[in-house]
């Protein structure tokens, strides 16, 4: 129930940012925040829009009696682009300076703010060399299952690490995903 009751209770907060907020242009939509589970993200193109949405945070808590979490790891902002950082800048969330982060995890992705992917795809390589050896020890290097079946096992525990958030990087060749594993000296 406590998911549930959390997601009606929730949807006012992104009716009102929804309301009093610009947010950013993804192809012919707004957008101004991502909601999933208790994690909000609030997306904006400038410094005062994003610090609006942040008073609507607060105010909305004060209104309906929750506390937001400014401690940090909790609530940061994070600035995507190559602008440089102004330093004088400040966030402000439920009466709280918060800070700025450089990375940011959101559903198991790690964002950067010059959008580079290297560090996640090091990181969902290594777990998915970690399941091949599981495949290995299932049998596989003696022969012990069929290649229908290795591929089977391919599919179901390597291939979905290394494709999970592909779509966040776009179209991009991925060399150390697709080698097959005898020269890692490049990595």
């Amino acid at each position: 129930m406590s998911p549930i009751l959390f997601s009606l209770f929730i949807n006012g907060l992104a009716r009102e940012i929804n309301e009093k907020a610009e947010g950013i242009e993804v192809g012919e939509r707004r957008v101004r925040l991502l909601l999933y589970a208790d994690d909000i993200v609030l997306l904006a193109e400038s410094a005062s829009d994003l610090q609006k949405m942040l008073d609507v945070v607060t105010a909305y808590s004060i209104q309906w009696r929750f506390r937001v979490n400014p401690k940090k790891g909790k609530s940061e902002v994070m600035l995507f682009g190559r602008k440089p950082r102004n330093r004088n800048r400040k966030w402000w969330l439920a009466g709280v300076e918060i800070g700025e982060t450089e990375v940011y995890k959101y559903l198991g992705v790690e964002l950067t703010s010059g959008l580079c992917f290297k560090q996640y795809k090091a990181r969902i390589l290594a777990e998915a060399r970690k399941r091949m050896v599981l495949m290995w020890a299932m049998g596989m290097r003696e022969g012990e299952l069929s290649v229908k079946d290795c591929v089977r096992v391919w599919q179901a525990l390597v291939r979905p690490v290394l494709e999970y958030g592909t779509v966040v990087w776009g179209e991009v060749k991925w060399e150390q995903a697709q080698r097959d594993g005898k020269d890692d000296s490049e990595m």
